[in-house]
């Protein structure tokens, strides 16, 4: 609900259907690590760690070398092609709020978009037609999904009581 508050949200676009792509992130994480680049990359990883044991890094920790510290560090360690699913714990209200996950690219920029294709895919398309939109606002507001609520600070506050004062300004009751 989170991720169709987002599609939503600006209602300079409620003249067009808006999209949320949903996916699975467990079946898509199982899916990664299972592909032969991420066995290389770990791989990789770990003779990196026995070359440097002085850096004090951690070997079962291969997924970092999708964040190499330095420029040298990518001659060493490449970056894998296939993106990569990061789930971590809720360490700000924000991320908690927003019971965010992230996908951290590779170096392979269709990626994603070549998995969307296949019809087996871990990624989905929900379309909301462009005149269920406001309504859709509505129900979400109903439903608690709020700008306060995904932005818990002031500024959150301040957006939600904005779209709440349009909403009644440009609403059929109000005319």
């Amino acid at each position: 609900m989170i991720a169709l508050h987002f599609a939503l949200r600006n209602k300079g676009n409620d003249k067009h259907d808006a999209r949320v792509y949903v996916l699975e992130p467990h079946r898509l994480n199982a899916q990664l690590k299972a592909l032969p680049d991420m066995k290389l990359a770990e791989k990789a990883w770990k003779a990196y760690v026995e070359k440097h044991p002085n850096e004090g890094y951690d070997p079962s920790l291969w997924d970092s070398s999708y964040l190499p510290v330095s420029e040298e560090d990518f001659d060493e360690v490449p970056v894998p092609q296939p993106p990569m699913v990061v789930e971590f714990e809720h360490i700000t209200r924000r991320i908690a709020a927003q019971r965010s996950r992230f996908i951290v690219l590779g170096t392979e920029p269709n990626w994603i978009q070549d998995e969307f294709r296949k019809t087996d895919s871990t990624i989905k398309l929900i379309t909301i037609a462009a005149d269920a939109r406001a309504q859709l606002r509505q129900d979400l507001r109903d439903c608690g999904i709020t700008e306060s609520v995904i932005y818990p600070d002031l500024d959150g506050l301040g957006r939600e009581m904005k779209q709440l004062w349009e909403d009644r300004r440009v609403s059929p009751e109000s005319k």
